[in-house]
């Protein structure tokens, strides 16, 4: 709903109050704040008229743009427009300067009406623009009325100047009714009719309240027809006249609605601009004071009689075979304090009188009861009196009655009839019982030890069953007959009781009770209870009074409310002053006697109403629906498919929701559901749900909404999406899997590879072990085998010999040779085995001692050229081997076939490159000659390439030889 005001546009969805104004510098605000008009087309667009120009605001981004006419007339001068759509969808401007139209193509107003008449210079002054048809326009300016045709733009006037004084028409307002009836208002002249189809201008005359207010004029028209009946509704300058229309179309009676200061709902004083009825009977006014809620047509609660004094409870009776209704109270100034009445609420048998002595107490009426002889039992705090069907007094107890069947205490605040005695509450003094005969059996007190905790009681109840009740000042009591005694009920947690005021008794047996602690259900077989509770009534949990309807539901009264309760719907429905039920009154009591009229006791007076006519249904509730983000608002607009995609650090979300309406909002009742987290729709009377810490994932959130009268709204849906961080994506998980899949087929391969490797390592050692264990077998087989099988020899020559002492010499000498070669290949295989000589300085030491050794039986000189390294150098042991045995090889070819004398050996370390040089300066010989000791120079280059090395021989015929063995450590 939006209200137009002079200081900007106000948008009321029922809850919250938005206000839309200008704003400087900000194109999209309103031009100013002076609204004069305002209208919705069908393309819910909102047009505003203002002191200067127009605005359009689209109503889904709220943003407004103005437009301008023709000329600049239209912009600055016309300051009074007035604002219409008609059913095609035109906008049309009226003002001081004629009628105006919006050209949808050119985007501007368009001016298309200016015809002023030589006797009257405002007679183009348009004050009023409404719609008649789709070929018809109405205008109003100050003295007459235009009858403008849309299609070709030719107008008839009618002065309405012609019909009374000039002074009694200027005009301020026209409304078209059903009937095609014009209705005029104007400044000081009353109300006029025009009849539309037998052009006949009249003057309302019978408007008999106006002549009572101040200066009168109307400003707006509103039709409505309600219980059949239709009624033309005026905004005036002091109030709203409220005019029932006859089957004629003429004004059958008129009724003035002003402003009541001790009516928060009366309508705002002075003067009123325009009035709008909403579908749930609520009149809406703005004015110079504001804008008002009235409901004119609330008469549900009607008056059903009258009685002095604080009325306590009515209770039906029958007389002489006829249905009253006994009504008592309490405080009553005049009369009696209880009154008899028929079913129309009008009084019978004014002549009853009980006769009390106490001038007070005795209008202090608490209760009546009839016996099985119709006698009438009426309790008050003057005594009990019983009168017979003649309404003689059969017997009276007062202050001053003595004997031994005399009340315990006269002041008497309630009384019943169970099972042929009379149960009377003496007021703060127990309970009193007697039988029919007016003799007392006996008395009840906390005194006795029969089961009751307090002496004081409120009222007592007779069950279905026929078991008797007593509603206490803090617990709930059943009356045992059988024993005589009282079982007591707390219904409550605490220790005080639940302080019962009121019973009612559902169709399946249980209790409803009213009590101070709430509204309670209670089992009387089970002896259960629960409270029924709602947020609504969060603070009226109190109630004092409770009736179940025909149809099962609760009704029941707060300090505030009357409250209906539908527990097939778990829905709480709230009636209070705006419904017409006035609560400044007092709701003391509520009694239904046949499940549709209830009655409600209050100071004074008796209201009736009928629970099938509180609940008219009136218009569905529209939902409004949004949602924030982490406090960041996010829109969702109308179209329920699109998804709304959210990051998911962003799931902490709020969704509001509002059910537009414009009476009882607070008791919007809102169903929800989020989906793969409700389980099942969620209740609430509250607009807004949040939900923390939501898991990635595609989600619905539904929400719908019923009203106080059933009416339900239509659902929402808002579809989102919380994407989830990118280690959890699909994507994110698939590279995941294939990193661990391929790390572990790394892993694995590499592991595979690596016991591989072991393994072809550890085959390698061993086949190296073995091949070691070959050569040693070779070598030793080589060396010590032939050296042992030449000795051997050599001793068989030695024994055939021993006769020839000289060649057996020559013979051993032999074998001592052998045997020392044998002796020192056996020490050169130990050498090369032993792993402590694997440094360059042993390999070098052992070398100069093998080729000192190894010449010193000759003439052949040797000399060295060893240089002195610091850092120690290791040579492995297959190096360490085939270095010494090339060497070897090369100092034995040296001693067979250079016939040198001066052998040098010399070595260098660089970096890793091992150089050894042996060189001679014996004969030498030609390179391309080598068959004699090619097998040696083969079994050096062999070794050498077996190490990686190179042996590289330099040799000329007479120059010596130089043999140089390199590799690379």
């Amino acid at each position: 709903m939006w209200f137009g005001t002079k200081n900007g546009l106000y948008r009321y969805d029922g809850l919250n109050l938005y206000y839309f104004g200008h704003k400087n510098e900000d194109t999209t605000s309103l031009p100013n704040n002076s609204v004069l008009g305002i209208a919705e087309d069908k393309d819910g667009q909102l047009w505003v008229a203002l002191i200067t120009g127009i605005a359009k605001i689209d109503l889904h981004t709220l943003k407004c743009k103005p437009y301008r006419g023709i000329n600049k007339e239209f912009d600055t001068k016309n300051y009074t427009n007035r604002i219409c759509i008609d059913d095609a969808g035109n906008v049309w401007i009226g003002n001081n300067d004629g009628i105006f139209m919006f050209d949808k193509k050119k985007q501007v107003f368009t001016h298309l009406w200016n015809d002023k008449t030589s006797r009257d210079s405002l007679s183009a002054y348009v004050t009023y623009i409404i719609n008649a048809d789709k070929h018809l326009l109405i205008a109003s300016t100050f003295h007459s009325l235009i009858f403008f045709n849309k299609d070709d733009h030719s107008f008839k006037r009618l002065q309405l100047n012609l019909f009374n004084p000039p002074n009694d028409t200027t005009i301020t307002s026209i409304f078209l009714d059903t009937k095609q009836k014009l209705w005029i208002g104007t400044w000081g002249g009353g109300l006029y009719t025009y009849d539309m189809l037998s052009k006949k201008l009249s003057h309302i005359d019978n408007m008999h309240c106006s002549s009572t207010l101040p200066f009168f004029y109307a400003t707006a028209f509103y039709e409505t027809t309600f219980d059949r009946q239709r009624y033309i509704l005026a905004s005036t300058s002091a109030g709203v006249i409220k005019c029932t229309i006859d089957n004629n179309s003429n004004i059958e009676n008129t009724t003035y609605i002003g402003y009541d200061k001790n009516n928060k709902y009366s309508i705002i004083p002075n003067k009123l601009e325009s009035l709008y009825l909403d579908s749930d009977g609520a009149l809406w006014c703005v004015g110079d004071n504001g804008v008002c809620k009235c409901f004119p047509f609330q008469n549900n609660f009607k008056l059903f009689t009258t009685l002095d004094g604080t009325i306590l409870n009515i209770q039906p009776v029958k007389i002489q075979n006829a249905a009253y209704y006994f009504i008592n109270s309490w405080n009553s100034v005049s009369g009696l304090g209880f009154v008899l009445v028929d079913s129309t609420g009008k009084q019978a048998y004014p002549d009853i009188n009980p006769r009390f002595t106490n001038d007070g107490d005795e209008r202090n009426i608490s209760g009546i009861a009839k016996d099985k002889y119709n006698r009438l039992w009426i309790s008050s705090m003057a005594g009990v009196t019983v009168l017979d069907d003649k309404f003689n007094i059969v017997k009276q107890w007062n202050k001053n009655t003595t004997g031994e069947n005399n009340l315990t205490y006269h002041r008497t605040s309630g009384i019943i009839i169970h099972h042929d005695t009379v149960w009377i509450i003496c007021y703060h003094r127990g309970i009193d019982l007697f039988d029919l005969n007016l003799k007392k059996l006996c008395h009840y007190s906390t005194a006795d030890n029969k089961g009751l905790l307090e002496n004081f009681a409120f009222s007592f109840y007779n069950d279905s069953k026929e078991n008797l009740w007593i509603c206490g000042n803090g617990n709930l009591y059943k009356y045992l007959p059988g024993t005589g005694k009282f079982k007591s009920y707390t219904l409550s947690a605490g220790p005080g009781g639940c302080s019962p005021r009121n019973i009612a008794e559902a169709k399946n047996g249980d209790f409803i009770i009213a009590s101070l602690t709430g509204l309670i259900e209670f089992d009387p077989h089970s002896e259960k209870y629960n409270y029924i509770s709602s947020d609504l009534l969060e603070k009226e949990q109190s109630t004092y009074a409770v009736a179940i309807d025909k149809n099962g539901d609760i009704w029941f009264l707060t300090d505030k409310h009357l409250v209906h309760y539908k527990p097939t719907e778990n829905r709480f429905i709230f009636f209070g002053q705006e419904d017409g039920l006035d609560i400044s009154k007092e709701i003391n009591e509520l009694h239904t006697f046949n499940g549709t009229d209830f009655y409600i006791c209050q100071n004074e007076q008796v209201i009736k109403f009928n629970c099938d006519s509180l609940n008219q249904p009136g218009a569905p509730p529209y939902l409004v629906l949004g949602f924030t983000a982490n406090d960041s608002s996010i829109y969702q607009d109308n179209d329920n498919s699109k998804n709304i995609y959210l990051p998911y650090n962003k799931n902490k979300l709020q969704f509001e929701f509002t059910g537009v309406s414009y009476i009882k909002t607070a008791q919007n009742q809102y169903y929800y559901q989020l989906s793969d987290v409700d389980k099942q729709w969620n209740i609430t009377y509250k607009n807004a749900v949040s939900y923390a810490n939501l898991s990635p994932g595609i989600y619905s959130f539904k929400v719908k909404c019923v009203n106080y009268a059933g009416m339900w709204s239509d659902e929402k849906i808002i579809h989102f999406i919380i994407t989830p961080p990118y280690w959890q994506t699909w994507w994110f998980r698939s590279l995941s899997i294939i990193l661990i899949i391929s790390t572990l087929f790394f892993i694995i391969r590499y592991i595979s590879q690596r016991n591989l490797k072991e393994k072809i390592l550890q085959l390698e050692k061993e086949t190296a072990v073995e091949k070691e264990r070959n050569r040693i077998a070779q070598d030793m087989h080589d060396d010590l085998g032939s050296g042992l099988t030449k000795i051997a020899i050599l001793s068989e020559v030695v024994k055939k010999q021993m006769t020839q002492s000289e060649k057996a010499s020559i013979q051993l000498e032999r074998i001592s040779d052998s045997s020392r070669t044998l002796v020192d290949n056996l020490q050169d295989i130990i050498w090369m085995l032993n792993s402590k000589h694997d440094q360059l300085e042993s390999l070098v030491v052992y070398i100069r001692e093998y080729a000192t050794k190894y010449f010193e039986q000759s003439d052949i000189r040797i000399s060295f050229d060893y240089p002195t390294y610091k850092e120690t150098v290791k040579v492995p042991e297959t190096q360490r081997r085939n270095l010494f045995m090339a060497i070897k090889e090369a100092l034995n070819n040296i001693a067979k076939h250079a016939e040198a004398t001066h052998v040098h050996i010399s070595f260098n370390l660089q970096k890793t490159t091992l150089t050894f040089v042996v060189s001679d300066n014996g004969k030498g010989f030609n390179m391309e000659e080598t068959r004699k000791f090619a097998n040696g120079v083969k079994s050096m280059q062999n070794r050498m390439e077996q190490l990686g090395g190179t042996c590289t021989i330099s040799s000329r015929p007479g120059e010596g030889t130089s043999i140089t063995f390199s590799l690379c450590l």
